[in-house]
C-alpha cells in the first residue's frame, strides 16, 4: 500500500507526475519548476532540482508542466516554456535543452524503443527528437 508522499519544498501546484518504467521512482513537477524524485518503497526523496532555462521563467506563467521517463528509466524529459529539458536520472545532470517550438510545450513522450522523444506544443506542432544525437528529426504540423 502506498501512503502519501510529503512534498516539502514545493511552492506551487504539482502539475505532472510520472513513474519510472520499473515503478521504483516517482518524478513530481510543480509550478515553481522544481522536480522531486522519490523512491517509492522507502518514500524517501532521491533528488531535488530546479528546471529554469532562463531566470525570468519563474516569474512567467510558462513553467515546467509535463514530465516523462524513457522506457529504460535512464532519462527524464520535461517540457518547459518552448523547450524540452533532457536529464540523466542517475547522475541528475542536465544533458540538453531541446529548442524548436514557437509555443509552449504541452506534452512529452518517449517512443517504446527509446530512440525518439516527441514533444507537443501550443504552436500546433509535434517535434520528433533523436534521443542519441539530441537533434530534431521532424516537425509534424496540425
Amino acid at each position: 500500500m502506498l501512503s502519501r508522499l510529503t512534498t516539502l519544498g514545493h511552492i506551487g501546484w504539482v502539475h505532472s507526475v510520472a513513474f519510472s518504467p520499473d515503478g521504483t521512482t516517482l518524478a513530481a513537477y510543480s509550478g515553481d519548476n522544481t522536480v522531486f524524485l522519490w523512491d517509492i518503497a522507502s518514500q524517501k526523496q532521491l533528488a531535488t532540482f530546479k528546471e529554469h532555462v532562463d531566470p525570468s521563467v519563474f516569474s512567467r506563467a510558462f513553467s515546467v508542466r509535463f514530465v516523462s521517463f524513457s522506457l529504460d528509466g535512464t532519462l527524464l524529459a520535461a517540457g518547459e516554456s518552448n523547450t524540452v529539458i533532457l536529464r540523466d536520472v542517475a547522475s541528475q545532470k542536465r544533458l540538453e535543452i531541446l529548442e524548436g517550438h514557437a509555443g509552449r510545450v504541452r506534452s512529452v513522450a518517449f517512443s517504446p524503443d527509446g530512440t525518439t522523444l516527441a514533444s507537443g506544443a501550443s504552436d500546433n506542432t509535434v517535434a520528433l527528437w533523436d534521443v542519441a544525437s539530441r537533434r530534431q528529426r521532424a516537425t509534424l504540423k496540425g
